[in-house]
C-alpha cells in the first residue's frame, strides 16, 4: 500500500476490501498516540470507495466531503461516504 500525494493537503491511500474504515482508524490512532516535539498530533479522514458505477473522481469528491465533515465534528475522527 503506497500513499498517493494529492494537490490539496491530504493523501489518497488505496485500500482494498471492506477494511478501509478500520485502516483509517488504525492510522488515526497511531498518529494520535505519537506526539511530535511534545505536541499532540491529530488526523481526520474522509473515506469513500470506487466501484459499481462510482468513478474515481466521484469517490474523491465524496471523500473530500466526508473529510470536511470530520473536521466539523471536532477533528481526529473518521467519516465515511457511501460505505
Amino acid at each position: 500500500m503506497r500513499p498517493i500525494r494529492r494537490v490539496s493537503p491530504g493523501f489518497i491511500v488505496p485500500v482494498g476490501g471492506d477494511e478501509v474504515r478500520e485502516v483509517a482508524e488504525l492510522l488515526r490512532g497511531a498518529v494520535a498516540g505519537a506526539p511530535v516535539g511534545g505536541r499532540a498530533v491529530t488526523m481526520s479522514f474522509g473515506v469513500a470507495c470506487t466501484g459499481g458505477t462510482r468513478a474515481v473522481a466521484d469517490a474523491m469528491l465524496a471523500a473530500d466531503t466526508a473529510l470536511y465533515g470530520a473536521k466539523r465534528a471536532g477533528r481526529n475522527c473518521v467519516r465515511t461516504s457511501g460505505l
